[in-house]
């Protein structure tokens, strides 16, 4: 990404007026895999009687999920999340959990940040999102022919009481989805995308350039980057697509334009307000053990 580039979204990021937001529940043009590849990766399915709508999310411990703040900020909801497995033709729910365990949810575009240990005050984007499960899974382990597991988060002591990343490095990156695609809605196919991650105004981006962004229903979803020890862990969480292209064609199906880029939460950011959310659901203590044991 070119410095102008940068100038250019992240003057689209600060400066357009919040209702004229074009907010995506946000893989067009991704590659569809395997969900055991990535077993910690979640369908998040929210309704009533009346409506509802799909997110993605990642399991962080035995009965917990990360999504988008956004995709939990709805009233009188019910949550359930689902695991897919590779079928003959296609993927298929291997299992449905209901999740009315409780509920925690941060959607900010300026929270207040104090980073005591970087000497950090500041307001960023916050949309952060956590849905306890009413049944705990066997984590990295394989039960009934599905692997489960949970998503490593960059912390640099999970036992302190500020939690901190360990990693400043954005290389090789992936974001992963449930969302529509470029030819339909929601298939039930877990796409990833190689995507090129910047940070810029306490968040990170991704300049869309050709063929390739997130779709509705991928909010939530994990962005992925490889660590020095060659393992992928968690960089940001998809929060939405901001701008509007004048030169790229609509991408994502239903869509009559598309963004001009693709804006994440920088999970260096959302460490401590996760620990927030795990000490108020009453989950850290079970956050730390899954943590070792995996």
């Amino acid at each position: 990404m070119g410095f102008s580039d940068v100038v250019v979204l992240a003057l689209t990021l600060l400066c357009a007026e919040k209702e004229a937001l074009a907010f995506i529940r946000r893989v067009a043009y991704g590659t569809v895999i395997d969900p055991e590849k990535y077993p910690y990766v979640v369908e998040v399915i929210v309704e009533n009687e009346t409506t509802g709508y799909q997110c993605t999310g990642s399991l962080i411990s035995r009965s917990v999920v990360l999504t988008a703040g956004h995709c939990v900020s709805g009233k009188e909801m019910e949550y359930s999340v689902q695991f897919r497995k590779r079928g003959v033709l296609t993927t298929i729910i291997h299992k449905t959990v209901s999740a009315d365990g409780g509920l925690f949810a941060v959607f900010d575009y300026n929270h207040p940040i104090n980073i005591k240990s970087a000497n950090i005050k500041d307001f960023a984007l916050v949309d952060v999102g956590l849905i306890v499960l009413n049944e705990p899974l066997p984590i990295c382990e394989r039960e009934d022919g599905r692997l489960y597991s949970v998503l490593p988060l960059p912390i640099s002591n999970r036992y302190s009481d500020e939690w901190t990343s360990y990693t400043n490095s954005f290389e090789d990156c992936k974001l992963l989805g449930y969302g529509v695609h470029e030819l339909g809605i929601p298939d039930g196919q877990l796409r990833e995308l190689n995507v090129s991650v910047q940070v810029y105004a306490n968040a990170l981006v991704s300049v869309l350039r050709g063929k390739g962004a997130a779709c509705p229903a991928d909010s939530g979803g994990p962005v992925i980057c490889l660590s020095r020890e060659k393992e992928y862990i968690a960089a940001g969480i998809i929060s939405h697509g901001r701008g509007k292209s004048r030169e790229l064609k609509p991408q994502c199906y239903g869509n009559k334009w598309s963004p001009e880029g693709d804006v994440f939460v920088d999970i260096r950011i959302a460490l401590p307000i996760i620990k927030e959310g795990l000490i108020r659901l009453g989950k850290l203590k079970e956050f730390l053990a899954d943590n070792m044991s995996c």
